[in-house]
């Protein structure tokens, strides 16, 4: 698996923490038992994903999953395996709810590429419910181009930035 480099997880952490209003509100940051709970759970069980843990919130990656291909916005066939089986640990951590952020590659204008990032977002969503996860335990959230992890420059690079990425946090 290719490790997601600092530049990275240091934007995750800021849409994390500055970006969004989703953190914990229990007012310990970082030392809740459950959130480490879960962080362990999932870093054992999805070998594929990336999982960081950022106060009380952890952060799910697949870098190495190519997740939709071009222009599309439905999870590849290839990848729902992951998804189905991070729904199955999900459904164990009741109180943890789930943003789901939407991304795309730099090919198309940025606003459909906001567009389709929202709409990937969606169609995960979706998915999750459809495994059993509660649909008020989850909010989508559009990113478009933006946070790229990947160079837009190369066939890999394009592939890798087509994700999603889930921000995991108790409420």
């Amino acid at each position: 698996m290719r490790p997601i480099n600092m530049i990275s997880i240091g934007i995750l952490a800021a849409i994390i923490l500055y970006g969004t209003s989703c953190h914990s509100t229990k007012g310990h940051q970082g030392n809740s038992t459950y959130s480490w709970k879960l962080f362990r759970a999932v870093k054992q069980d999805m070998k594929d994903a990336q999982v960081v843990k950022v106060g009380d919130t952890v952060l799910v990656i697949y870098p190495e999953l190519a997740m939709f291909g071009e222009g599309k916005d439905e999870i590849k066939k290839d990848a729902l395996p992951a998804f189905v089986q991070f729904a199955g640990i999900l459904k164990d951590y009741g109180r943890v709810h789930v943003l789901i952020n939407g991304y795309t590659d730099n090919v198309g204008g940025p606003e459909a590429n906001m567009a389709l990032s929202e709409r990937r977002a969606e169609h995960t969503k979706t998915l999750m419910v459809n495994n059993g996860i509660k649909e008020s335990r989850i909010i989508t959230n559009g990113k478009g181009e933006t946070y790229f992890v990947g160079d837009n420059k190369t066939v890999e690079g394009r592939r890798a930035n087509r994700r999603v990425e889930f921000v995991l946090y108790e409420q």
